[in-house]
């Protein structure tokens, strides 16, 4: 039978059996206990992939144009991810992988990436364990 509010008390309770998984999954610290979850740590990127495009100018005069910076990693744009579009891909690890951590902190998704006199927009993208390049992230691995 429903009710004024359009659910039924199966509907309602249903509801509230949700809401408590979902408050339960919320918080999973209070809900398996403090000693048996780690506290979250930072993602050790070894190796970042940069993933490049041409970089085109802001057509808006009216917002800042963004300054170029010097490329610190491997030579943009890589290799290409696919066939058919000017997307490119190269990958710094270790020290290098460092230095191009430290140059994407002081810009934004706007900033021009200059490398060998050309303009590049890029994605960054830590990889993960199980990955070694730029082809596993095009599925060619």
């Amino acid at each position: 039978m429903k009710e004024a509010g359009g659910l039924s008390d199966a509907q309602k309770a249903a509801r509230e059996k949700l809401s408590e998984l979902v408050n339960e999954l919320s918080d999973v610290r209070a809900t398996l206990g403090a000693g048996t979850v780690k506290e979250p740590e930072p993602y050790p990127a070894v190796a970042i992939a940069a993933i490049a495009t041409p970089h085109v100018t802001q057509p808006d005069p009216a917002l800042p144009a963004q300054p170029a910076v010097a490329w610190p990693g491997p030579a943009l744009p890589g290799d290409r991810l696919n066939a058919t579009l000017d997307v490119g891909c190269v990958v710094a690890a270790d020290d290098e992988a460092g230095k191009v951590v430290d140059a994407a902190r002081k810009a934004n998704a706007d900033t021009p990436w200059e490398s060998d006199g050309k303009q590049w927009k890029i994605v960054f993208r830590p990889l993960l364990p199980e990955e070694t390049g730029c082809a596993d992230l095009a599925g060619q691995s």
